[in-house]
């Protein structure tokens, strides 16, 4: 009996180091593989909230705009978009032709009274009353800017200076610029009813800043597309 617990033991060690070990081993290998393997984020631009509207503004703004049709919504009128700026354009060239062409980068964080401008002049950050802020000029879905190395120091001069607490970086975009984006899509045939999000990249062509829109989700189907869309041409 003693010799069979002791030969007993010996298989299940025999059998732990040379098939269970190695398949751990192999497990987490893969697992360090794919965390090397896996891709960063891209630095990008998605749509949030950050301005209040009320209705009697938005239906004013619907009924003053000449793209307003029955499913239009001049007020956010686009859908999400994510567009990818970093690989024909870097920061640097798409910060100055969105500020250009009429748009503002801030740092909202924890205080929702107050936004913080970006200078990129000065590098520093001016703060502002969100009150105070001309509301009625800018689309009320601003844009996240998330993981761009470029704003990193604005940041830390939030969390410093002003104590904001998970601070992010926005771009306000005037409401005369997202109409123009909304025509130009229109102009395709595209039902914007349906339409649940877009995606696509900004390049450089010449002088002049193009959003590219690539792809269309819409309610029933994905849509594969080119449609090049001027931002601004200086």
């Amino acid at each position: 009996m003693k010799f069979n617990y002791h030969l007993k033991f010996i298989v299940v060690c025999v059998i732990f180091l040379f098939i269970i070990m190695p398949m751990l081993l192999n497990n987490r290998e893969e697992k360090i593989k794919k965390s090397i393997l896996q891709p960063k984020k891209k630095e990008t631009e998605v749509y949030v909230d950050i301005i209040e509207e009320d209705k009697r503004s938005k239906e004013k703004s619907k009924l003053n705009s000449p793209a307003s049709t029955k499913n239009d919504n001049i007020n956010g009128i686009l859908p999400p978009i994510l567009a990818n700026y970093r690989n024909y354009v870097g920061f640097k060239k798409y910060s100055y032709f969105l500020s250009k062409a009429g748009c503002k980068f801030f740092i909202i964080g924890n205080n929702s009274n107050y936004l913080y401008e970006i200078n990129f002049n000065s590098n520093s950050l001016i703060k502002e009353n969100i009150k105070n802020l001309n509301t009625n000029n800018f689309s009320s879905k601003s844009r996240i800017i998330t993981d761009e190395p470029a704003l990193y120091k604005f940041i830390d001069i939030a969390k410093k200076r002003y104590n904001l607490v998970n601070p992010q970086v926005v771009v306000l975009f005037p409401k005369s610029l997202e109409i123009k984006i909304f025509q130009c899509l229109k102009t395709k045939n595209l039902d914007m009813s349906k339409v649940i999000s877009l995606s696509g990249y900004y390049k450089l062509n010449n002088n002049s800043l193009i959003l590219l829109i690539n792809e269309i989700i819409m309610k029933q189907k994905k849509q594969m597309t080119d449609i090049n869309i001027l931002i601004l041409e200086l």
